[in-house]
Parts: structure tokens; sequence; C-alpha cells
């Protein structure tokens, strides 16, 4: 009957035993996944961001964020998954079994929670190969516990495996073109990072002129490829979102070119993995495009853009610096008036 898997359902059950259907009892028992999503991602900033607290403030005041702090899968999944990835890649960092075994384990929960996650277990098998500790792969087995069991109980009790099934009834109903183009609207709607990539650019104009041209021209044919693929949309949100979006998603894209460092380039490449996977099952394996969808990629969304901000211009004077901090201050700023104005609109139509 459910199209998700069960892990939720089991946290809330004891919930629901003790105090009964208590709205905000259920609401609090959502609470740590919050606390944890946060947590992870500020110890993954302290690993690819220098441990800037920016990457923190954008995730979780995003609209995708602030919204998304109900009785649904989405929110745990995504902090399952970013917390499994943050202490996967710590334990592999730091030679700790115990640390990359809880991380696997972790990300094997999130599965059992949204199988969507299942993406992002081969991506975290690439970070051990590119930091040239291959036996870590044996830690990431774990992560195959959790939905395995799963899977047994399936088989066991109805003869069929609930995933195989659940995807075998889905279909998109949505054009290929139509989804993406909503992955581009909802990431240009929950993260406000245009501000910095302009000021990021603007310090060293003449070097980066390229780039700049780049992002206009997307700004520019964004919106005939809009009423291309959807010509019955006439919101000037949409269009605006979608500019947004297409602009922040070139800029992730192509921002690392100028690395010269092996390792840092292998760090940039792992994010751009992880930002990808949820992305492309958002567009290929979901029926309808939602917010919700594009969760699990917000922590390297918003480590990327403040790793490229901050980078080489950590060394740069106190005025660029203070460009930068306002510019990305700017950013956040609109990012949570929007993210709390749409989740007043949610409660009042809730």
């Amino acid at each position: 009957i459910s199209t998700n898997p069960t892990f939720l359902s089991y946290w809330l059950a004891p919930v629901l035993a003790a105090f009964g259907a208590s709205e905000i009892v259920m609401h609090l028992a959502m609470l740590p996944f919050l606390i944890l999503l946060s947590l992870s991602v500020a110890a993954l900033s302290r690993r690819f961001a220098q441990g800037s607290i920016w990457p923190v403030l954008f995730v979780m005041f995003s609209p995708a964020v602030v919204v998304s702090p109900n009785i649904m899968r989405d929110v745990p999944a995504a902090a399952l998954v970013t917390a499994g990835i943050a202490m996967f890649v710590g334990g592999t960092d730091k030679d700790r079994w115990s640390h990359a075994v809880c991380g696997a384990l972790l990300a094997g929960l999130a599965t059992t929670t949204k199988y969507s996650t299942l993406i992002l277990i081969p991506v975290m098998a690439l970070y051990p190969i590119f930091m040239r500790k291959p036996r870590f792969l044996i830690a990431l087995l774990v992560s195959l516990v959790p939905p395995g069991l799963w899977f047994f109980q399936n088989y066991l009790v109805h003869g069929k495996i609930h995933f195989l099934t659940m995807k075998s009834a889905e279909k998109a109903n949505i054009s290929l073109a139509n989804m993406a183009l909503a992955a581009l609207v909802i990431t240009g709607a929950s993260f406000f990072l245009v501000p910095a990539f302009l000021i990021r650019h603007l310090i060293h104009f003449w070097r980066c002129a390229q780039a700049l041209a780049a992002a206009l021209i997307v700004a520019l044919l964004l919106p005939s490829w809009v009423h291309k693929v959807n010509p019955a949309q006439q919101a000037f949100q949409y269009y605006l979102w979608a500019t947004l979006g297409g602009v922040v998603f070139f800029w992730l894209l192509t921002g690392w070119s100028g690395r010269t460092s092996r390792n840092e380039a292998l760090d940039t490449v792992f994010l751009l993995l992880w930002l990808i996977g949820p992305c492309v099952c958002s567009i290929l394996f979901v029926e309808f495009p939602a917010v919700r969808h594009i969760l699990p990629a917000a922590a390297p969304i918003a480590l990327l853009a403040v790793r490229y901000t901050l980078e080489p211009h950590a060394a740069a004077n106190r005025w660029v610096r203070g460009a930068i901090g306002a510019a990305l201050g700017v950013g956040l700023a609109i990012q949570a008036v929007v993210g709390f104005w749409v989740a007043a609109g949610d409660y009042q139509y809730a």
C-alpha cells in the first residue's frame, strides 16, 4: 500500500503508542532528524569548506527544509544519508573503522526510509577510491544490511520485493524536459546563491569574464526554453526561479575548473557526484517534481557554493572577505524570508 519503505513508521510507532496521535508530539519526534542534519553539514563543512558556518545556514534555512519538517520521510532520509556520508568520510580520512561502519549503517537506514537515497551508496564507494584507501569499501557493505533485511522480510511475508513492486507501478506523467526544468526551478527557489556567485566573480572581473558571460547566456536563454517546454506556464516566479537555478547549476558544475591540486579536484568531483545523483533520480525515477526530492542534494549544493566562494580568497584582504560575507548574508536573508513565508502559507493550507 505504501510507496515508501518502513523505517519512519517504526520510528513513530512507539511515539504513537505512548502519546497517541498528538500533532505536537509527532512533530517533536521529527526534531532529532533536523538536529542530525545540521550537525552532519557542520562536520562536512569542516572537511570540505574550511569549517564555515555558511553551509549549515544555507541548508537549514532553505525553503526546502523549512517547509519539510512535517510527518513525511524526506527530511529523515536526507538527514540519515547526510550523516552517513559525513561519518563514512571522517572514518575513511582518519582510518577509524568504527566511524566508517556507523556511517554505512546510517546510509543503509536512509535507504529504508526513502528508496531514492540508494543512488548515493555508489557515490560513497568512490570516496575511499579517491583517497587511495579502497579497504574501506568493506565497511560500506554494512549499508546493504538494512535494505537487505527489509527485502528479505518482504519476500518471506509477501512473496515479492516491495521496492520492485513499487517501481514497476510508478509511471512518470511528465516529460523528462519538464522534470529537468522543474529541477532548476526547485534549486533556484531553494538556494539563494546568485549574489555570492556575482561577487565571487566581480572581484576578479577580467579573469572571470568568461564565467559571467556564460551565466548571462544561461539567464537569457532559459526563458525561451521554459516557453518551449511548458508553453502554458506564464508565472513570472517560475521564470525567475528557473533562471536563478540555471545560474546556480552552471556555477556548481563549472566553478572547479581552475583547480590544480589532485586532492582538491577529487573532493570537488565527489561533491558534484553527490549533487548529481539525487537530481538525476528526481528527473528519471519519480512520478512528479517536488521540492522535497532535492533534499538529499542540499548539503553538496551548499558545500560547493561556499567552497567556491571562499577559495581562492581565503587569504585575501578584509575588504574582499567583507564583500563575500555580505553577498552570502544577503542571499541567506532573502532565502530565510522566502522559506518562512512559504512555510506560513503551507501551514495555512494544511
